[in-house]
């Protein structure tokens, strides 16, 4: 990649170098004539191409967007809503036809332009620049001057999509702190790609690209930014120990994005909803366990089942939050459920965890299926029938901060109880450790959440220590 990079950069101060020549013998009339029309030619084709798209965008997206379901047999049933598949086809199509629509019209009437040229100067040789030619002939400095300025027009119009494309990924990857590979690096160092990164492509391909949608300016660049950086977070957390930075990148990037959230909720959506009814998605399936775990996954299953655009936005903080706390007590890492039991004996972790459910009125439903599920995940080391309810859902929503708060250390100190109580059964334990876990018992009897059944099944258990 380094000989490519210095390849290009060589054959681009060559061609540079033949046409400066080229220009600076030739007629100053004509290098004015060309800077003049390389200009218009400019304008023209971006009008042009902005009234194609104005005019004919939708009927190009409508065809091409059932071109693509015929092609890939979607149907709505397993994939997503017809609306999202027109909304992504409007954004890939719009960036093909305005990036197309302007080259080839470019080449045209530049084409255009150099007959009309040749023509005039032809009927004209000797009227109408005669005289100028003999006076203005060696004027080199300002033909080359005047060339320069054509120069930077042409290539500008070939490119500033790449130029594009290479500033969306620099910046992505100075915002993520993700390294090139040695082999691709230089490439993106080359001085003449960054001159044109920096040359106001950017802004010049969303004039060409951008698109509407209900009101709003997309800007594809934006788009492809947001998309960019998320990608190379992912990469970026496969290979190193950003994994906290990466996250946080990963969310903040979705926010920014108009396209993604739609797209992603619909897809999930359809997904949760076919899974909980045991039926595959795209030809893939998920099994539910019939164990302790099963209310946690239906009722993850039926928040996502609803996703919209807004409710993925707002859920995905919980989500990324609920990632980091585990992360955060190296949850993540644990292989068996003793070690989930061990975890859920933390007070602080159990606190994090509640409080982080608890923000979001969709999740307080899961927070109780947590709970059920700490507590049936251990009580099935006792041999005990534990499809019974063990929390109480509904006094979750009238709860306080402080409340919260309290119900985390009493399940912490439950789970404890009920591990103390499973070590003991069979052994010979102190009269004083036996009073202990006899006490903790009146601090579950206050808690609010923990209903009476669990508290009176504790106590038939304590009976067999």
């Amino acid at each position: 990649m380094k000989i490519f990079s210095i390849t290009l950069t060589v054959l681009f101060l060559l061609i540079l170098f033949i046409y400066l020549l080229i220009t600076s013998n030739r007629e100053t009339i004509k290098n004015v004539y060309c800077l003049i029309t390389n200009i218009i030619t400019f304008i023209m084709s971006f009008l042009v191409t902005k009234l194609i798209i104005m005019l004919f965008g939708n009927k190009i997206v409508s065809n091409i967007s059932s071109m693509i379901k015929q092609g890939l047999k979607i149907t709505k049933e397993e994939w997503i809503k017809d609306s999202s598949i027109e909304l992504v086809t409007k954004f890939l199509s719009t960036i093909v036809i305005g990036l197309l629509g302007f080259f080839i019209l470019f080449i045209i009437l530049y084409i255009i332009n150099h007959l009309i040229k040749r023509l005039i100067f032809k009927i004209n040789k000797k009227e109408a620049y005669g005289r100028y030619k003999s006076e203005k002939k060696n004027n080199k400095f300002v033909n080359i001057l005047i060339g320069l300025g054509s120069f930077i027009i042409i290539t500008f119009a070939f490119l500033y999509p790449i130029g594009t494309v290479f500033k969306i990924a620099l910046d992505a990857a100075h915002n993520v702190e993700y390294n090139f590979s040695s082999n691709v690096e230089p490439l993106f160092k080359n001085p003449i790609i960054r001159v044109y990164a920096n040359s106001g492509s950017e802004y010049f391909f969303d004039q060409v690209t951008n698109i509407e949608e209900k009101d709003i300016d997309i800007k594809n660049t934006g788009e492809l930014r947001s998309v960019v950086t998320m990608l190379l977070s992912v990469i970026d957390m496969q290979n190193t120990n950003h994994i906290n930075n990466d996250v946080g990148k990963i969310k903040e990037e979705f926010s920014k994005t108009y396209l993604a959230p739609i797209f992603i909720s619909e897809l999930c959506s359809n997904a949760a909803t076919r899974w909980k009814n045991n039926q595959p998605f795209m030809g893939y399936s998920i099994e539910i366990p019939d164990n302790s775990s099963k209310e946690l996954y239906m009722d993850l299953l039926d928040i996502m089942s609803k996703w919209e655009r807004e409710d993925l936005l707002k859920d995905i903080d919980t989500i990324f939050e609920f990632y980091n706390i585990l992360n955060k007590y190296e949850v993540l890492k644990i292989e068996n459920t003793k070690e989930l039991i061990n975890a859920l004996t933390k007070e602080e972790f159990n606190e994090e965890i509640f409080l982080c459910l608890f923000h979001n009125e969709d999740f307080k439903s899961v927070l109780a299926s947590f709970m059920n599920y700490g507590l049936r995940s251990i009580l099935e080391q006792f041999d005990i029938d534990v499809d019974v309810e063990y929390v109480e859902t509904a006094k979750i929503m009238k709860m306080s901060d402080e409340d919260i708060k309290n119900e985390a250390r009493i399940f912490a100190l439950t789970i404890k109880q009920l591990v103390d109580i499973s070590e003991a059964i069979g052994e010979n334990i102190s009269k004083e450790d036996y009073n202990k876990i006899v006490s903790n018992l009146n601090e579950i009897k206050d808690s609010e959440l923990l209903n009476s059944s669990l508290y009176k099944l504790i106590n038939r258990l304590l009976r067999s220590v």
